[in-house]
C-alpha cells in the first residue's frame, strides 16, 4: 500500500528533467490507490500537456485508475486534440473510469476518430456511462464503422445502453469477420461479462456460450480464450 509520503515522493519525481522517470512516477501514482487521488490528481493533470507522449497517456491511465473526477475536462481536451492516437485512446479509456455524463458528447465525437483504438475505447466509455439517450448516436456510428472489433464495442454499448437486439447482432457479427479480427470481438465480450453485465446476456447465456463454442473450434487460438468465457457466462448465469 503506498502512503502519502511516498506519494509526495512520485509528485516530486514527476518534475524531473527524464521522461522516462516522470512515466515510471506517473505509472505508480495510478497504481496507489483511490485515496490519493486528491493529492496526485493535480500533478498527473498537469502531465497531460507534456512533451513527451509516454508520459501523457501515463497520465491519462492513471486519471482512470484513480478515478479523479476534477480532471475530466482535461481529458476531454486530450481526446480531442492530442496528435498521438494512444494517448487520445487512454483518455478515452480513462472518461468511461470517471462515468461522468458530461464527457458524452466528446466521447461520441471520438467515434469518428481516424484511429481504430481511439473509436473502440469511446464506445466502451459510451457504454460504461450508460446513458440510453445517447442509444440512437451509438447506432448512427455502427451503422457505418467497418472495423470489427470497434463494432464488437458499439454493439457491446448498444446491449449496455438497451438495445434489445444488440445480442443478435454480435451473434452475427463474426460470421464472415477475419479470425485475426476475434481476439478483440472475444475483448468486448470478457468486459461485458466482467462490468455492469446487461441482464440480455444471461438471460440468452446458452446463445451466447453456443456462439463462444463455435468461435473456439473456428480459430484454435481462441479457444482457450472463448472457452473460459464461457465458463464464465455459465457462472454467471447460475448454470
Amino acid at each position: 500500500m503506498t502512503d502519502s509520503t511516498d506519494v509526495a515522493a512520485l509528485i516530486e519525481q514527476c518534475s524531473s528533467s527524464d521522461p522516462d522517470t516522470r512515466s515510471s512516477a506517473v505509472r505508480a501514482l495510478g497504481e496507489a490507490g483511490a485515496e490519493h487521488a486528491a493529492i496526485a490528481g493535480p500533478a498527473l493533470a498537469a502531465l497531460l500537456s507534456d512533451l513527451d507522449e509516454s508520459v501523457r497517456n501515463e497520465a491519462a491511465e492513471a486519471l482512470g485508475l484513480l478515478r479523479c473526477a476534477p480532471a475530466r475536462e482535461q481529458l476531454q481536451r486530450v481526446l480531442q486534440s492530442d496528435d498521438d492516437w494512444v494517448v487520445r485512446a487512454s483518455a478515452a479509456e480513462a472518461l468511461g473510469e470517471l462515468a461522468d455524463p458530461k464527457a458524452l458528447d466528446s466521447l461520441i465525437a471520438a467515434l469518428t476518430d481516424d484511429a481504430r483504438p481511439v473509436r473502440s475505447y469511446a464506445a466502451l466509455a459510451i457504454g460504461l456511462i450508460g446513458d440510453s439517450a445517447r442509444l440512437p448516436a451509438v447506432r448512427k456510428r455502427l451503422d457505418v464503422e467497418a472495423a470489427v472489433g470497434t463494432r464488437a464495442e458499439l454493439i457491446a454499448a448498444a446491449m449496455r445502453l438497451g438495445e434489445p437486439a444488440a445480442l443478435d447482432a454480435l451473434l452475427t457479427l463474426t460470421d464472415d469477420a477475419d479470425p485475426d479480427t476475434l481476439p478483440c470481438v472475444l475483448e468486448a465480450v470478457e468486459d461485458l461479462l466482467t462490468r455492469k453485465t446487461p441482464t440480455l446476456l444471461i438471460t440468452r447465456a446458452p446463445e451466447l456460450s453456443a456462439w463462444l463454442t463455435a468461435l473456439g473450434q473456428r480459430a484454435p487460438i481462441i479457444s482457450r480464450h472463448a472457452a473460459a468465457l464461457s465458463a464464465r457466462l455459465t457462472a454467471l448465469a447460475g448454470g
